[in-house]
């Protein structure tokens, strides 16, 4: 027997549902995986120093902003309200005012 599977509320279906919507089974050429469209060959010298320096800039700046200064997004302090909507607001906030201050002390 085929187990029940949960069904989306007939008020969340959009007036028009594209054709994802409508398919049963989908199938993706080789030529579209996003892995062969990067600018350089995957596990390449060329990609890895590329991405090195990418992943260790990313991790610098997530230390910066978690890090017990103006921001401090890791301390749940710093935003205290209901949800992960609002939160999400204070954060978005919290990072719009990091990246001001980078910009204006560059």
């Amino acid at each position: 027997m085929d187990k029940e599977r949960p069904s989306v509320d007939q008020e969340d279906v959009p007036d028009f549902l594209d054709k994802i919507c409508r398919q049963h089974s989908v199938s993706f050429e080789e030529a579209n995986i996003r892995r062969q469209k990067q600018a350089f060959d995957y596990g390449t010298k060329e990609w890895d120093e590329f991405h090195t320096h990418a992943r260790n800039s990313i991790e610098s700046l997530n230390a910066q902003v978690k890090a017990g200064g103006t921001e401090d997004i890791e301390s749940a302090g710093r935003r205290r309200v209901r949800g992960f909507g609002a939160a999400q607001i204070i954060v978005t906030m919290l990072l719009t005012n990091f990246n001001m201050r980078k910009i204006a002390h560059s």
